[in-house]
């Protein structure tokens, strides 16, 4: 039996001993290093989901609109899960019904994505992407949906439902929505 002490058998007692240390010494150091940095999902396509908030802020004289966008939510592919943190600024022109514009025109905002791996541990690196999200034209309030770009591309598409009931900026209502977007990472 490891590290029992047979009376005739010295070296066999010492043996199992050091077989001890060096496992204690090895899982030990395996259990303070801590799993290695996340997994990356570059050229994964991810799927995510996010709670955030789109504020539209409307010149009235101009139908020019400015946008900021923020959000947390998480991400699936077929590198792992992933958490997801955004935000973002843009333009447009018009904002649908809530100016006198028939659609939002020129949505181009421009958003920071960060994903990291939920599986790593905490201060694991995270990967960080620069977006265009752009469409012509789109609806608003309520529902609004968008390509999205990197370096000239089209690399994915989303989708927001924000300002229920048709309630526009200064209407009432709230800018927190729900969002949806896939990209190829």
């Amino acid at each position: 039996m490891l590290g029992t002490r047979d009376p005739g058998d010295g070296p066999r007692w010492r043996r199992g001993a050091r077989v001890a240390a060096v496992l204690t010494v090895v899982c030990g150091s395996v259990w303070l290093v801590g799993p290695t940095a996340g997994a990356s999902p570059s050229g994964d396509t991810v799927s995510c989901t996010a709670s955030g908030a789109a504020n539209p802020t409307v010149d009235y004289t101009t139908d020019n609109v400015s946008w900021t966008v923020a959000g947390r939510g998480s991400c699936n592919g077929a590198s792992g899960n992933f958490f997801l943190d955004f935000s973002g600024t843009g333009t447009s022109h018009g904002l649908s019904v809530c100016t006198s514009e028939p659609t939002v025109q020129n949505l181009n905002l421009n958003v920071t994505v960060n994903l990291t791996d939920a599986s790593s541990a905490p201060g694991s690196p995270t990967f960080v992407y620069q977006q265009q999200w752009t469409t012509p034209a789109t609806t608003f309030p309520e529902n609004f949906q968008w390509t999205i770009q990197s370096a000239g591309s089209v690399i994915g598409a989303g989708e927001a439902f924000s300002r229920i009931y048709a309630h526009c900026p200064g209407n009432g209502g709230s800018p927190s929505g729900n969002f949806a977007i896939r990209f190829a990472a």
